[in-house]
């Protein structure tokens, strides 16, 4: 039964219905199933007009842009999160808020082919799971790194990690990228899997000492939730002049990763939340729904796009590093 808080606008669309007058849309046919609680949530979300209002109204903020939230589209993955739901897209004027992001930045996919077919590892598929649970639960990845390397990875992603690290004694997953070229073929990501920040200040913990080399424990882990690394089979192609470009061929292997920036995305979003918070005013009440805006002209505006670059940064790092792991068993002849 839908719910009552809902109207069908066509097929694939719904509305919200609110005394507001910022225009809802979430996208999702029949078959999409609407939890109750992310209706609620949403409703909570259009509260923040009452917060720009008040901010608004200040003596210093008159002369700034007219803040809005213009409207609101929410994805089909739309579920509860923590204030606003998984799936809410802002459309906001003059500012910003951080927590429609949350904790997770650049949550994203990465696919890689293989040409592999699937019969010739099927036999294999059992080894290659053992091989796998030691690779991404039990430390059996190597992906060495000094802080230099660390910091060039969050300021300038995948790119300035490429330009900074030493190929010749890295090794580990290393040499995976390596042997699939996968540094000159930064092309095929989204932007190049590079973001550009001034510095990564509340990440030092992680970075660590400038020229020692070391492991840790976030890169190359898959995360919680939803998150996956799978070893997929071509089963149907349904356009042969795509499939043929990125090299998909009917009863072959692809690899697919689904992650993004685990803890270091959540070290990245508890500075954002405690920034927001600090320079609110003391004089205002909270915001009821707990959401905190930000002037994009506010001078703590460039601290929080670094901050979030730095994240989605090492997201785009992470999901090359799972898939180099998914693939590292092929080469070492582990299956």
């Amino acid at each position: 039964m839908q719910d009552k808080r809902l109207e069908r606008i066509d097929r694939t669309r719904l509305r919200l219905k609110s005394e507001s007058a910022i225009p809802v849309n979430i996208f999702a046919n029949d078959e999409v199933p609407i939890e109750p609680a992310a209706v609620s949530e949403l409703l909570s979300v259009l509260q923040s007009e009452e917060t720009l209002a008040r901010l608004r109204a200040r003596p210093d903020t008159r002369e700034q842009p007219d803040w809005s939230i213009q409207s609101v589209a929410v994805t089909p993955d739309f579920h509860k999160g923590a204030g606003i739901p998984i799936g809410t897209v802002l459309k906001s004027q003059g500012v910003i808020f951080p927590q429609a992001v949350g904790n997770d930045i650049n949550c994203g996919m990465r696919l890689h082919t293989t040409g592999i077919p699937a019969t010739e590892i099927a036999p294999h598929l059992d080894r290659w799971e053992t091989v796998a649970r030691r690779m991404y639960f039990e430390g059996g990845r190597q992906i060495p790194m000094s802080g230099r390397e660390r910091e060039a990875l969050l300021t300038s992603g995948i790119q300035g990690l490429f330009a900074c690290a030493p190929w010749d004694r890295l090794g580990g997953q290393w040499s995976d990228i390596a042997r699939y070229g996968w540094h000159r073929q930064t092309g095929r990501i989204e932007r190049h899997g590079s973001l550009s920040s001034n510095k990564a200040s509340s990440l030092h913990d992680w970075i660590g000492n400038e020229d020692t080399v070391s492991y840790d424990d976030q890169i190359g882990s898959i995360g919680g939730g939803n998150h996956f690394v799978e070893i997929q089979r071509v089963e149907q192609i349904f356009d042969r002049q795509t499939a043929y470009a990125w090299g998909l061929r009917k009863g072959t292997l692809s690899i697919m990763v689904h992650s993004g920036s685990v803890g270091i995305g959540h070290i990245a979003g508890r500075a954002i939340r405690e920034m927001i918070k600090d320079i609110y005013p003391s004089s205002f009440t909270h915001p009821e729904n707990g959401i905190y805006p930000l002037a994009s002209t506010h001078p703590v505006a460039p601290r929080f796009w670094d901050l979030l670059h730095n994240a989605a940064n090492f997201a785009f790092a992470n999901r090359m590093f799972l898939a180099a792991s998914a693939v590292s068993p092929f080469f070492s002849r582990e299956v």
